[in-house]
């Protein structure tokens, strides 16, 4: 495995996020789309954002899939705001690191699959990818840092 794995306890965080069906190749633009509306009505409610973006997999189909693209905030949204406000967290996830281009993320995807299948656990819901690092910021890809994370059972 190109990947090392570790089963953590997450606190929950509040997040705002928007969400969209896309194609898989299209996930860059459709999240392109929702976060800086998210980061926008989280800024517009006086909500401060924490950190980088993220994208959870809502569903995975064949060739499309539902996203959620959002900020995690400091503080609670309220249930007023256009977009999603809830929290991503309080639970136990598998957790990996991964360095590289947002195209080989798919492999950290597969590993983590095999890696519940070899270790007994269960997936509890859809996992999330956490952009450590801005690609305006950093124009080499194989520099881009990525926590995923995998709810668990």
């Amino acid at each position: 495995m190109l990947h090392q794995f570790e089963v953590i306890e997450l606190a929950p965080q509040a997040t705002v996020s928007y969400r969209g069906t896309c194609t898989h190749d299209q996930i860059g633009v459709e999240l392109m789309r929702l976060l800086p509306r998210a980061w926008e009505t989280a800024q517009k409610s006086g909500l401060q954002p924490i950190g980088p973006p993220y994208c959870r997999y809502l569903d995975w189909r064949e060739s499309d899939c539902d996203i959620e693209g959002g900020v995690f905030v400091d503080g609670a949204a309220s249930a007023d705001l256009n977009g999603v406000c809830g929290s991503l967290g309080g639970c136990r996830a598998l957790h990996t690191r991964h360095t590289g281009p947002y195209t080989d993320l798919h492999i950290a995807h597969a590993e983590a699959r095999e890696y519940a299948a070899n270790h007994g656990l269960t997936f509890g819901g859809p996992p999330w990818e956490h952009y450590l690092t801005d690609p305006e910021e950093e124009p080499d890809a194989s520099n881009w840092i990525t926590d995923i994370y995998w709810p668990l059972t």
